[in-house]
């Protein structure tokens, strides 16, 4: 059976969170739009996959993530806020992660 720990972090307030899902988002949704109709073209196709990658990596960073340890090696992971559980890259062990309010 394996070990199950559970890990408490506090929840932060972000104040920049609004201007995140107002920006981020729609400029992500907006270029991956654009670089798929890019690579429709057939000049367009190398801009087209750079637009769509990029997109891809606004999107991501317009997300929330948050860094934990893990509780069994210590081996630090980014996992995206109020994530239920995470399984670390190092020793394979799941941890239950309980989100508190400050």
């Amino acid at each position: 059976m394996t070990d199950i720990q559970t890990i408490q972090i506090e929840i932060k307030k972000s104040k920049t969170g609004w201007i995140r899902k107002l920006f981020f988002f729609p400029a992500a949704i907006f270029g991956f739009l654009m670089g798929l109709v890019l690579c429709v073209t057939i000049i367009g196709i190398i801009p087209g996959f750079f637009m769509m990658t990029g997109s891809v990596g606004i999107f991501m960073t317009g997300l929330n993530y948050r860094q934990v340890t893990c509780p069994h090696c210590n081996k630090k992971k980014y996992v995206v806020s109020q994530a239920e559980d995470f399984k670390c890259d190092r020793c394979r062990k799941p941890t239950i992660i309980e989100w508190t309010k400050p």
